[in-house]
């Protein structure tokens, strides 16, 4: 799957991200429920994966920011992942 987005779409996804992330961790820790608790955990692991690898893009030595230095047009290369 490839996904393009902006330095500032790629940016508030991260920040999304992390916001569940953290209302994830405080879900998980108040249900009683294992099977919905299983599932919460499952979210929780994707989430952190792709916060993940958006940081990596992120950080000031980068792909992504090295890319927009290079030329504005490659940040959709940068941001794809093919798969899925």
């Amino acid at each position: 799957m490839n996904l393009e987005l902006t330095k500032e779409q790629a940016e508030e996804l991260a920040d999304l991200l992390d916001s569940s992330l953290r209302d994830l961790s405080s879900e998980i820790a108040d249900t009683d429920n294992p099977g919905y608790r299983a599932k919460l955990v499952a979210r929780r692991k994707r989430f952190a994966e792709v916060t993940a690898a958006l940081g990596a893009l992120l950080r000031p030595d980068g792909p992504l920011l090295e890319s927009l230095e290079r030329a504005p047009e490659s940040l959709g290369q940068e941001l794809s992942h093919p798969g899925g």
